[in-house]
């Protein structure tokens, strides 16, 4: 997830003065458990960083990590 949001979102995008959320301030993080349509299998995780209007949306297909949750 760090790669892509690199490639995403610019080098710069997070972290200490960042161009989209500057963590010096207060932001917010929000992690989803995407499931198949029946919720019986979990396969992506998504990662959603706020700050103000700004935001960073990071997705991985984790099916091989997440098969421990099921």
């Amino acid at each position: 997830m760090r790669e892509q949001g690199k490639e995403e979102y610019g080098e710069d995008a997070y972290g200490p003065g960042g161009s989209i959320i500057d963590t010096n301030e207060k932001f917010t993080v929000k992690t989803e458990f995407i499931s198949t349509a029946n919720y019986i299998d979990l396969w992506m995780l998504r990662t959603r960083i706020y700050q103000g209007s700004n935001e960073i949306v990071l997705e991985a297909d984790c099916r091989d990590y997440l098969n421990e949750l099921n």
